[in-house]
């Protein structure tokens, strides 16, 4: 049965180590990157904001270049999209 095994179990301190042992070593790991990103790379944050990120074409900007270069994008659709109004009245008239 299971319960019996599992109450019979005896307690191994070398289970408990490990176990925490591996913790401990993943933070300080953790904290080792941290402190080699900040102190030698110079870099004070790991993700980039979505503004700075355009996924459509994979391009990633320089910090507040992004906004930017949407607002050109978007002025551009709007000069080369013609307006609703025309492009329906194009159909209705090609069509009757």
């Amino acid at each position: 049965m299971i319960e019996k095994d599992f109450i019979t179990h005896t307690f191994n301190f070398k289970n408990i180590l490990a176990t925490y042992l591996i913790i401990a070593m993943y933070i300080g790991l953790f904290c080792g990157f941290v402190a080699y990103e900040r102190f030698f790379k110079g870099k004070t944050r790991h993700f980039i904001p979505k503004s700075e990120v355009d996924l459509a074409s994979d391009a990633v900007w320089e910090p507040g270049q992004g906004d930017r270069i949407r607002e050109q994008d978007l002025e551009e659709s709007k000069k080369r999209r013609p307006s609703m109004k025309s492009a329906l009245s194009k159909v209705l008239i090609q069509n009757f």
